[in-house]
């Protein structure tokens, strides 16, 4: 086995240009197949907060059809969702989450506006997505009927805010409308 490693290097010691497109076409392919096999695995594994991805169905938009042979396509309101997929009897839990982009958060007595996504959500959100957290709890569903506004952030937002993350209670005002810290 000495012997083909010595005759191995000494003919990469002689045709340097065609080993080095060897050995980095061999590295390339290898590299490349490695980042999509664990993008695929990202994707489609159950890692957390997704820990139940292989169960989930994600509906994101829905078309509707016209007689006319004419269709519309578009992300499906509350009350669709309400209607198609509440009712379901064989779904564990369904839950509809919206996402706005251009929304701003003010920390209380402070005119910085930082920009942030909002993601609408209801209460069975918790239990489709069991997150951890590090202080507080998520809205209950007294708040949701009650009206009162109460919003869950991230620890990285509560740092960025008030400079710590257990911030349970704490208000932000959330596009000039105020907001009560649950978690």
């Amino acid at each position: 086995i000495l012997y083909y490693f010595k005759q191995a290097w000494n003919l990469m010691k002689q045709e340097k240009l065609f080993s080095s497109i060897y050995i980095i076409g061999t590295a390339l392919s290898i590299t490349v197949v490695m980042v999509l096999s664990i993008v695929f695995y990202v994707k489609t594994a159950n890692i957390y907060p997704e820990t139940n991805r292989d169960r989930l169905l994600i509906v994101r938009n829905g078309a509707e059809l016209y007689e006319n042979d004419g269709m519309r396509s578009s992300s499906l309101a509350y009350s669709t969702i309400e209607k198609c997929f509440f009712s379901l009897k064989s779904a564990e839990a369904v839950t509809a989450v919206t996402s706005t982009y251009n929304d701003y958060v003010q920390p209380e007595g402070s005119r910085e506006q930082i920009p942030v996504t909002v993601k609408h959500t209801d209460i069975s959100f918790w239990s489709v997505f069991p997150f951890r957290f590090t202080d507080g709890q998520p809205f209950s569903q007294a708040d949701m009927q009650s009206g009162i506004n109460t919003v869950v952030i991230a620890g990285s937002l509560a740092k960025r805010l008030f400079g710590r993350t257990n911030v349970t209670g704490e208000y932000i005002s959330l596009n000039f409308r105020n907001y009560r810290i649950c978690g």
